[in-house]
């Protein structure tokens, strides 16, 4: 059986970052803090073509960071950033489509930080008409959590979810993680089956052994997608995307750092769900 991998992971490092042989990478570098992501375009961008467009809820809104939020030195790592209840879809033109109408291997990565378990944070593919998202879809009940999922373009965000949580169900402390999330792709042209495994890394370090995990086995994926897709919901930054053929492409081994700008501030004012 050949497999399709695919890895969304989150993280923020505080050490240079090489792309190896990454197919797509998005790290808003050339960000101004307080600028709306729709019409971002960015120079340090690799597989990416035309500019990030909120097509759905509230407009995501460019940061700049100002490092040390972890009590550690790094430098400002611009994010994507979501600051309120209010589900958002954004979505940007790839340079070249990524095929899933066959088996094969894919690998991707992206970062995210909160001060709660109770978030929307997913990022995937998207074309016209369809998506395939994972990452977070809130907490605290049995339809809620991590998962994985394709289907219409902006539907269900919970779909596929069971109850599990990013490391327990906090709430009212800032953290980041790496999140990595495997997709195999086997059987195309019979049964076209899609696994997909999601696992998450507390403070951005891949070691293997995850703090929490889910696997989601999905039936008849056959697609080709245009797009890079986020979708972000509640109290949240997302960062450091990227897309390849393996995962040494893709992952950032090194121990990081995520800092955002008045993110404290957001915390103490902010209004729980």
């Amino acid at each position: 059986m050949k497999s399709v991998a695919a890895v969304f992971m989150v993280a923020v490092v505080s050490v240079t970052v090489c792309h190896a042989n990454v197919l797509v990478y998005e790290g808003f570098g050339e960000a101004i803090n307080g600028n709306p992501l729709t019409g971002y375009i960015g120079t340090s961008k690799i597989g990416l073509s035309g500019t990030w467009i909120v097509n759905a809820g509230q407009e995501m809104s460019l940061r700049t960071g100002e490092g040390g939020q972890w009590g550690q030195p790094g430098p400002n790592w611009p994010v994507a950033e979501h600051t309120a209840w209010w589900l958002t879809q954004a979505s940007r033109p790839l340079s070249s489509s990524i095929d899933l109408t066959g088996d094969g291997s894919f690998y991707m990565s992206f970062l995210f930080q909160s001060d709660q378990a109770d978030h929307g944070s997913q990022v995937g593919l998207a074309n016209a008409s369809s998506e395939l998202m994972a990452g977070n879809a809130y907490s605290g009940a049995a339809d809620k959590g991590i998962t994985a999922y394709y289907g219409a373009l902006n539907g269900g965000f919970q779909t596929n979810c069971n109850g599990t949580f990013i490391d327990g169900n906090w709430r009212g402390e800032m953290r980041d993680y790496l999140v990595v999330i495997m997709l195999n792709k086997y059987n195309s042209g019979t049964t076209d089956d899609l696994e997909i495994t999601l696992e998450y890394y507390r403070d951005t370090v891949y070691d293997g052994s995850p703090d929490a995990s889910r696997t989601i086995a999905l039936t008849g994926i056959t697609d080709t997608f245009t797009h890079l897709a986020i979708k972000a919901d509640g109290w949240v930054s997302i960062d450091e995307i990227r897309l390849g053929h393996s995962l040494s492409d893709v992952i950032i081994p090194e121990p990081a750092t995520f800092s955002l700008l008045g993110l404290g501030l957001l915390v103490s004012s902010r209004k729980w769900r």
